[in-house]
């Protein structure tokens, strides 16, 4: 009687811990929505990101590439629909680069070591570093305007750090000229 007893207490408490589990952590609406395809994102999310270069063509190829027509794959996060803020992510997905911006005024400089170069109507930061192996030369930018701020992040081993620097500026260059 007493195993009978305790076997349907335990049963009930793992019953209710699941529905609370699920109500507060996996429930609906806590997630953001992930896609891999541009088009898809910009039709659900009603953002647009045609006048994104790939970043990665850009600085080893010197050629101009939309995201929208790159044949890479992106892994894209939506915004977190009970989050403040309106935040997105791209990342290619052998994780070579990627691009998040948000649309709200919530920035923040990434890096207090960041050289900083004025563009446009905002002010671009860079700074780069060694990935945890210390294998990979990782360079991060972040531009920052009054309404939006577009971080980009690409690993890069072939070409010197002043030829990055500066082709990173000219990328931003682009982006602020298109929007």
């Amino acid at each position: 009687m007493n195993k009978k007893i305790i076997s349907i207490f335990i049963i009930i408490v793992i019953f209710v811990g699941y529905i609370i589990y699920s109500m507060f952590w996996i429930g609906p609406g806590t997630s953001p929505i992930s896609y891999v395809n541009i088009q898809e994102f910009e039709k659900n999310e009603n953002v647009k990101i045609y006048h994104f270069y790939d970043i990665e063509e850009y600085i080893m190829n010197d050629k101009k590439e939309l995201l929208v027509d790159s044949s890479k794959t992106f892994h894209i996060t939506g915004k977190i629909p009970q989050s403040q803020y309106d935040s997105y992510d791209i990342e290619t997905e052998d994780l070579s680069s990627s691009y998040s911006f948000t649309t709200d005024k919530s920035t923040s400089i990434v890096d207090n070591r960041s050289m900083k170069t004025n563009i446009g109507d905002g002010i671009f930061y860079q700074y780069h570093y060694k990935d945890n192996d210390n294998k990979d030369r990782v360079y991060v930018g972040q531009y920052i305007t009054n309404d939006f701020s577009y971080t980009i992040k690409m690993i890069c081993n072939n070409l010197e750090e002043k030829i990055i620097e500066k082709k990173m500026i000219n990328y931003i260059k682009l982006v602020e000229n298109i929007k």
